[in-house]
């Protein structure tokens, strides 16, 4: 009886060690394979949305990159309001390509924040590389997950690649010249909470009712870090900046916080990326 009770006990042992490694695994991209950039950007670039300024550029730039509910409208609000004050932008979309379902990166399946690391380096490249692009003035701006992927590419130490990330691209994160995270995902599995390099200034604005991700785990790392500015909407839920509901859950847009959101916004790409508009 004490030895089945044992060989019980041992093979439960096995299975739970067995299970952390797999979630462990899984959680830092053990088990994604590898790409070149090439071929993460034939995934993305298809599928881009541009929008451009009147005028011949160079252009201050952003580069979008969209929460885990994918490239909506909300998103695309966000890029007219930049463009038409004469930002460049680049709204990317990790799913269509990939042929993901939305319901499968929220829930923690596929696409994990340090794999769309990746998205982010290889956008970002080639949005440097466009003729009509400042390539000193451009700034990364991401929602939830897009915010947690941005993250994740300046939690990198030195030569090391996303999950799923062959190769460098062929330019520097360093060479940023501004984040913005609305409502970051900051918990256990988000490297930037042990380790975050060479970042650019950094905004970050969080709700203060978050029902999403903790925005207390995301407050207390911004105020480690003296290069975040973090902003506290009390009160407003995540997604409070989406006036589009997107249909699959309920709306939380607060018309107030996302007003002070979209002036904050603007206000710190000016002073990292502006002046805005087509070069004289």
């Amino acid at each position: 009886m004490i030895r089945a009770a044992r060989r019980v006990v041992l093979g439960a042992s096995v299975v739970a060690l067995l299970l952390v490694t797999v979630v462990y695994g899984h959680l830092q991209g053990a088990f994604v394979a590898a790409r070149t950039p090439a071929e993460i950007d034939d995934l993305l670039a298809p599928y881009d949305e541009l929008y451009r300024p009147a005028g011949a550029g160079p252009f201050p730039a952003v580069v979008l990159f969209h929460g885990c509910g994918g490239l909506r409208d909300s998103l695309r609000q966000w890029a007219e309001l930049l463009r038409d004050a004469g930002v460049l932008v680049v709204a990317t979309d990790s799913y269509t390509g990939r042929r993901l379902a939305w319901q499968d990166v929220c829930r923690g399946w596929k696409l994990l924040g340090g794999e769309r690391a990746g998205d982010v380096w290889v956008s970002l490249a080639r949005v440097r590389q466009r003729p009509d692009v400042d390539s000193k003035r451009v700034a990364l701006v991401g929602w939830s997950h897009g915010a947690w992927s941005v993250m994740e590419l300046f939690a990198l130490a030195d030569g090391d690649r996303p999950p799923g990330l062959g190769e460098a691209p062929r330019t520097a994160p360093s060479q940023v010249a501004g984040l913005v995270l609305l409502y970051p995902y900051c918990g256990l599995a988000a490297r930037a909470r042990r380790r975050w390099l060479g970042a650019p200034p950094t905004l970050m604005l969080l709700a203060g009712s978050d029902s999403i991700v903790s925005s207390d785990a995301c407050r207390t790392w911004g105020n480690a870090h003296p290069g975040v500015t973090t902003h506290v909407y009390p009160g407003v839920d995540h997604g409070f900046d989406q006036a589009v509901a997107s249909g699959d859950w309920p709306s939380s847009y607060d018309e107030v916080a996302a007003r002070d959101a979209r002036r904050r916004v603007l206000s710190f790409l000016l002073a990292r990326i502006g002046p805005f508009g087509s070069a004289p």
